[in-house]
């Protein structure tokens, strides 16, 4: 399920009834400069993966699931539309869009 609630587009998925996943990004669009809060991932490692339009993987990080946040400084990417993937160890994934601006 997606919604958009002041500029925030959210993606909600359930793979358990009783548990919710989603992943939030802001600002978005952005310049590059992203805040990120999610929900719902397993485990102490989270792979980020940032894809362009095609599907070429363009940034990728590594971030501690301790508190569900996390900042990424994205400003050398070009305008355009890209995906936010998070990926736990067990395979459960978050998927946000992001649009870059300048």
């Amino acid at each position: 399920e997606v919604c958009e609630i002041m500029g925030i587009y959210r993606l909600q998925n359930t793979n358990h009834e009783n548990t919710l996943k989603q992943l939030m990004i802001f600002p978005n669009p952005s310049g590059g400069n992203i805040q990120m809060v999610y929900y719902g991932l397993i485990g102490s490692e989270i792979r980020a993966e940032v894809t362009d339009a095609i599907g070429r993987i363009v940034h990728v990080k590594t971030i501690g699931n301790l508190s569900n946040t996390c900042q990424f400084h994205l400003s050398v990417l070009k305008e355009g539309i890209y995906s936010l993937r998070l990926i736990d160890k067990q395979g459960n994934y978050l998927t946000e869009r992001l649009i870059i601006t300048k």
